[in-house]
């Protein structure tokens, strides 16, 4: 049996040689605009663990699976109402970040601030994408805020080159924690445009 969205679906699990093959063909047929949130196999949690395993999990032993779905704008809302936890997330890290180099705790003051540098890049990644997709005409403070934010990547670049850790500290407390700070402008923006989508 397969059920998706609390509805049994006309297909049979055993139509299907394996588990990635009926997902394929189930978000084909049914789920368009939707994004899959949960799959249950014999009502336990299906999570690949590396790629392709949906591709090696055979459905002649499966009696049942459940797929669970919402609509893409409103997984996109979800996803900016968290990127503000990521906005204070970030701020919060930058000061925390610019003491322990205050502390002379370079060694893992360097290991968070490479972290920090590689959620901000997810966060702009993920921010531009739904950009993309949600806001069609260009916006000022989200590419204010870019220039902003790039400038102070390079002055990091600059100081973390020269190991003046006295140096970063002090970008990271002040211009770059401000120019973080700016991002809860544009996730609100971002907010605005969605919820506007989602009552379509």
């Amino acid at each position: 049996m397969i059920v998706i969205d609390g509805n049994a679906a006309e297909y049979n699990v055993n139509a299907f040689s394996n588990l990635e093959e009926l997902l394929v063909k189930v978000m084909e047929d049914k789920l368009e605009d939707r994004v899959v949130t949960d799959v249950l196999v014999d009502e336990a949690q299906f999570q690949e663990e590396f790629p392709n395993q949906a591709g090696q999990v055979e459905t002649s032993s499966i009696e049942r699976v459940e797929i669970k779905s919402v609509p893409v704008n409103e997984f996109a809302l979800g996803i900016v109402a968290e990127l503000d936890k990521v906005v204070a997330l970030m701020e919060n890290s930058s000061h925390h970040i610019a003491g322990m180099f205050r502390n002379g705790q370079e060694a893992e003051a360097l290991v968070l601030f490479t972290e920090l540098l590689n959620v901000l890049h997810d966060f702009m990644g993920m921010l531009a994408v739904l950009r993309d997709e949600y806001v069609h005409e260009k916006e000022e403070l989200f590419e204010k805020t870019v220039e902003e934010v790039s400038a102070q990547f390079e002055s990091m670049g600059e100081s973390t080159g020269k190991e003046d850790w006295a140096s970063l500290a002090t970008i990271l407390d002040g211009d770059f924690a401000t120019a973080v700070s700016r991002w809860k402008g544009v996730v609100a923006v971002m907010r605005e445009k969605l919820e506007n989508v989602c009552e379509e």
